[in-house]
């Protein structure tokens, strides 16, 4: 299952997007909406600041494709990619450390381009509930 919801960056550009079914999109998901103004693009990528707070799980990874959404645990954000980032070696997105992938924005993402200062919300499409014994996640160690 996947869940709708839409992206909205400074009132007027609008986003269409899906989280999937993991217990860390859900738990974003149950958090909706979420807002948060004067958002910095670091590159082609930029990252919300949330209240939810999940673990690294078996997802993790740092190589992404343009339009996913990421949660990256450390700094408790959600994370929207749209090309290359400070950490990418190509034009491929690179968010600075590993992060779970959430979703993906499902229209064109390049009308982000330029924007220098975004106020985004992002809020629920169908109001879907979610149990939360649906956010339990397994035990992940990293290995070194």
């Amino acid at each position: 299952m996947s869940y709708k919801i839409l992206i909205t960056v400074n009132d007027d550009i609008k986003l269409n997007a899906e989280l999937n079914d993991t217990p860390t999109a859900k738990a974003i998901y149950k958090a909706l909406p979420i807002t948060s103004d004067d958002i910095d693009p670091h590159g082609k990528g930029i990252m919300i600041n949330t209240e939810v707070v999940m673990q690294y799980d078996r997802t993790n990874k740092v190589e992404l494709e343009i339009g996913q959404l990421a949660y990256w645990p450390l700094a408790r954000s959600i994370c929207v990619f749209w090309g290359a980032t400070p950490a990418s070696f190509d034009n491929e997105p690179r968010p600075p450390a590993p992060v779970s992938p959430i979703g993906k924005v499902l229209d064109d993402i390049t009308s982000l381009d330029g924007i220098e200062i975004m106020k985004v919300m992002i809020e629920k499409i169908d109001d879907v509930e979610i149990d939360d014994d649906e956010l339990k996640q397994e035990p992940f160690k990293f290995r070194v």
